[in-house]
């Protein structure tokens, strides 16, 4: 990581200029004036996250799907001898350090969405070990995913071998950025051997509606919570409800899946980076139609759809990922749907695609935490 000194001094170095019709804000405990800017635009936010709790933060309101700050008009200074609060469980959650987003682009930061899991798989055909699904840290020993990435079909021509965390690059290791000439690096990604998968027990592996798609793998060990591998916020945990996922106008998934690598190589190749996606949510009814025209594939409250438009998907290979939501009021990330279906012609403009409804499992999840501990 960069060192203390270095963040004060870009910090004391950063000037934000003002783009004309740029929201101002209030600092009220500094007397001072900012403008609301994306959180991996703000520099002094770098320096705050680390050391102060992220309620302390002046938020503005929604403006888009992106998550905004008050972030001061000029870099302040933070004695470098401030201890990093250690957050507990619950805070713990959702919270990703200074983005290092590549904005107008799909590429996730190394710091960015560090719940995110990847599931390895031995190929029985070639005797070969590669990505197949995704999945999402929420608790210490245990990741969500799809019931499909771990029961029926898959599980004859695929044999589940370890779940890793901290990735972002599969083409490097360390994954690192350079920023004013200075290499920040992430930690080494973690591989754990799955110890227990737990699959839902209504799940019907050859039913095409796929309900109940959702399983928990039960890790071998402990994860370490450290700037790469942080667990994501579940939304019953903080009194969300169904009504609330109505007033959700975009979601974000993240995953490796397939993609056409920004014509940078041939289509239909699985993604060696992290890539992320904003998907509008689509009316659960709307979307049943759009089903029951194409192959009479039913579609209940126990799922989500979000997606539909040309080039803007999750694929195949993102199956199990997560779909997310920021909560500008807590400053957190939430999960509200894993990857289940959709098009076989991923990106298919006016077809979403589907995502297991967490919310309507909350009580399942829990139990099954509970019970296998």
């Amino acid at each position: 990581m960069l060192s203390m000194n270095i963040r004060i001094l870009f910090t004391l170095l950063n000037v934000i200029i003002i783009v004309a019709g740029a929201k101002i804000c209030d600092i009220p405990d500094r007397n001072e004036t900012g403008i609301c800017v994306k959180i991996g635009d703000c520099k002094p936010y770098s320096i705050l996250v680390k050391n102060i709790s992220t309620s302390s933060l002046v938020k503005c309101d929604n403006l888009d799907d992106k998550e905004y700050i008050c972030c001061p008009k000029t870099g302040f200074y933070v004695k470098d001898k401030v201890k990093r609060i250690r957050r507990d469980a619950d805070e713990e959650c959702g919270v990703q350090e200074d983005s290092d987003r590549i904005y107008g682009g799909e590429k996730a930061g190394i710091y960015e969405f560090p719940w995110m899991a990847l599931l390895f798989y031995l190929i029985k055909e070639t005797n070969s070990i590669e990505p197949a699904c995704g999945g999402t840290l929420i608790h210490k020993r245990f990741v969500l995913t799809a019931a499909h990435c771990v029961a029926g079909t898959i599980t004859k021509d695929f044999v589940l071998k370890y779940i890793r965390l901290g990735e972002n690059n599969l083409l490097e290791n360390p994954d690192c950025i350079t920023f004013q000439n200075e290499k920040d690096c992430a930690d080494p990604p973690i591989d754990f051997n799955p110890s227990k998968t737990l699959v839902h027990p209504e799940y019907n592996p050859q039913s095409w509606d796929k309900f109940n798609d959702i399983a928990l793998i039960k890790l071998d060990h402990d994860t370490p919570y450290t700037d790469f591998i942080r667990p994501i916020c579940l939304p019953d945990k903080f009194g969300f409800t169904d009504a609330d996922i109505l007033k959700i106008t975009h979601f974000r998934s993240v995953g490796w899946g397939r993609t056409d690598y920004f014509n940078d190589t041939k289509p239909d190749t699985a993604s060696p980076f992290k890539l992320e996606v904003l998907l509008p949510r689509v009316d659960t009814n709307h979307c049943a139609k759009v089903y029951d025209q194409m192959a009479t594939i039913r579609i209940n409250s126990s799922q989500i759809c979000a997606g539909g438009g040309q080039g803007k998907d999750t694929c195949r290979g993102d199956s199990g990922g997560p779909l997310l939501w920021f909560d500008l009021k807590k400053l957190k990330w939430f999960i509200f749907g894993i990857v289940s279906k959709g098009s076989s012609q991923c990106g298919t403009e006016g077809v979403p695609s589907i995502y297991t409804n967490v919310m309507s499992y909350s009580n399942w999840i829990n139990k099954t935490i509970k019970n296998n501990l």
